[in-house]
C-alpha cells in the first residue's frame, strides 16, 4: 500500500438534506398553524393571518347580509338560517364591499355554496338567477334559501311536483323551515290537481309526516283538505294514524264542524267497529279509549283512578271503574254524541260504594252548553248492579252535537272530598220514537 486512500471523496454539502426537511417541516407547520388558528378567531383576526381565507370572507359577507334584515325579523333570520329574505338593504358601498369579499373567496373555491347563496341573496331584489340557485342546491341540500326560493317559483308557475319536491328536502334538511313549507305543501294539496301530488309524499311515511299534520291545521282555507289527504292514504301502506286522526277531529270539533268530525271518524273506524257502532260508541268499554272526541275521554287527578276493568260478576264482560281515595277529587268522563232532534233515553247500570257530601251524575249537554237531562246523584253504598234511565229531548235548532259527561256533582271545594268505589255498564242510548235518518 502507497498510503493513498482510494476510497470515494467525502460528500461536500452533506447537510443540504437535512436542512430542506426542517425547512419544509417549518413551512407545515406555519401552514398548520395559521389554518387552525384562524379557523378559531374572529374573520377579521383570521384574516391579518391569511389575507385570503375563504371561510373568514364569507363569514364577514353573511354578518353584512343579517345587518341588513329588519330587527323585527332579525331573529327570525338567524334562526332559519340560510332561509331569510333581504329586507332592509344597506348603501351600496356596503353591497359592494360584501360583494368585493365573495368574489375573493370564490375566487379560491368557485363552487363555494355557500358564498353563492350569498351573493345570490344580494341580488334578491332584482331576482336572483335561476341557474344560480339552482347550482347551489346542487352543491348543497342545506342552503335552504336557495331551495325555498326554487320551491315558491315552482308553486307560482304551477309546476307542484317540483314545488313538493323542494317541500320535502326543506322538512328533510332544515326543521325551522317548517312553517313555510307546511303552508306550501297545504297549497298544493288545496289545488284540484295537487292533492295527488302531496299524497305521494305522505304515502312514503317521510320524517316530517307527523309534524306535517299537526301543523297544517293552521294553513288550511278548506277544512275538508286534511279528509281529502287522509282518504287517499287510507288506501296506502301507512293510512293515517291514531293521532293524525285525532288531532284533525278535535280541530273540526273547535271550530263547530260536527257533522264533518262525525262523518270522518266513521269512515276511519275499523269494519268491525263500524257494524257496532251505536248512538253510543263502546258503551260496553270493550275497547281501550282511543283519544277521539267520539269515544271516550278520561280527565282525572292523582285522587281518582279511572280504567276500563273486568266486572266481579262476569269477567269477559268489561266495566268502567271509578277508584276515589279519600282526597280532593276532579275527574270526567265524557264522550261526544251527534243526534238528531227527537226523544231519546240513556240507559245504563251502577254498583259501589262511594262515601261523601254528594255524588257522582251522568249529564247530556249541548255542544252549545244547554242542559238536556242528567241522572238521579249516585251516593252511598250500592251491593248489586242499579239501572237508571236519563230521558232528554234533542231540540230541532242550536244542538247539532251533545256531550255526555260523568263527573262529581259537587258546588264547593269541601265536597270535593270522597273515597270509594262506583262501576259502570251496558252504557246505552236508544230513541223514543221514530228517528230521521242519519
Amino acid at each position: 500500500m502507497n498510503g493513498q486512500f482510494t476510497g470515494a471523496p467525502p460528500h461536500r454539502g452533506g447537510m443540504t438534506p437535512i436542512v430542506t426537511i426542517l425547512a419544509a417541516s417549518v413551512l407545515l407547520l406555519y401552514f398548520v398553524v395559521t389554518r387552525s388558528v384562524s379557523a378559531s378567531l374572529s374573520p377579521e383576526m383570521a384574516l391579518r393571518l391569511q389575507p385570503n381565507n375563504g371561510v373568514a370572507l364569507v363569514d364577514l359577507a353573511e354578518r353584512s347580509l343579517l345587518a341588513e334584515v329588519t330587527p323585527a325579523r332579525g331573529a327570525v333570520a338567524i334562526a332559519a338560517s340560510q332561509g331569510m329574505r333581504v329586507e332592509n338593504p344597506n348603501s351600496e358601498t356596503d353591497n359592494s364591499q360584501t360583494r368585493t369579499r365573495l368574489q375573493a373567496a370564490l375566487a379560491t373555491a368557485p363552487l363555494n355554496a355557500r358564498a353563492l347563496r350569498i351573493l345570490a341573496q344580494l341580488d334578491e331584489r332584482s331576482g336572483p338567477r335561476e341557474q344560480l340557485l339552482r347550482l347551489i342546491a346542487k352543491l348543497d341540500i342545506k342552503e335552504s334559501y336557495a331551495i325555498d326560493t326554487l320551491m315558491h317559483r315552482a308553486f307560482e308557475s304551477g309546476d307542484n311536483r317540483a314545488a313538493a319536491k323542494y317541500a320535502d328536502i326543506l322538512l328533510r334538511t332544515n326543521s325551522t323551515m317548517l312553517p313555510s313549507a307546511v303552508r306550501l305543501l297545504v297549497a298544493i294539496a288545496e289545488r284540484p290537481e295537487g292533492t295527488m301530488v302531496v299524497n305521494e309524499l305522505l304515502a312514503g311515511d317521510p320524517p316530517w309526516r307527523r309534524s306535517f299534520f299537526l301543523n297544517m291545521l293552521a294553513s288550511i282555507t278548506d277544512a275538508r283538505t286534511p279528509l281529502a289527504l287522509m282518504q287517499l292514504l287510507k288506501a296506502s301502506s301507512t293510512p293515517p294514524g291514531e293521532e293524525e286522526l285525532n288531532r284533525y277531529l278535535q280541530f273540526l270539533v273547535s271550530k263547530g264542524f260536527y257533522q264533518l268530525a262525525y262523518y270522518t271518524w266513521l269512515q276511519f273506524l275499523p269494519a268491525d267497529r263500524l257494524a257496532s257502532t251505536g248512538f253510543l260508541f263502546n258503551g260496553a268499554f270493550e275497547s281501550p279509549a282511543s283519544g277521539s272526541p267520539f269515544d271516550w275521554n278520561i280527565a282525572t287527578d292523582n285522587a281518582t283512578v279511572i280504567d276500563f276493568a273486568q266486572r266481579p260478576d262476569q269477567p269477559k264482560k268489561r266495566a268502567l271503574l271509578l277508584d276515589m281515595r279519600n282526597a280532593r277529587v276532579e275527574f270526567s268522563v265524557y264522550q261526544m254524541i251527534v243526534l238528531a232532534p227527537g226523544s231519546f233515553r240513556l240507559h245504563g247500570k251502577f254498583m259501589g260504594n262511594l262515601v261523601g257530601k254528594r255524588g257522582v251524575r251522568w249529564r247530556v249537554i249541548c255542544a252549545g252548553g244547554t242542559l238536556l237531562g242528567e241522572s238521579a246523584m249516585i251516593v252511598g253504598e250500592i251491593k248489586g248492579w242499579v239501572d237508571f234511565n236519563v230521558d232528554f229531548e234533542v231540540p230541532a235548532e242550536g244542538c247539532k252535537a251533545q256531550t255526555m259527561t260523568l263527573s262529581l256533582d259537587s258546588r264547593s271545594a269541601s265536597e270535593k272530598f270522597v273515597s270509594g268505589s262506583l262501576s259502570f255498564a251496558e252504557m246505552s242510548i236508544q230513541p223514543q220514537r221514530a228517528q230521521p235518518s242519519r
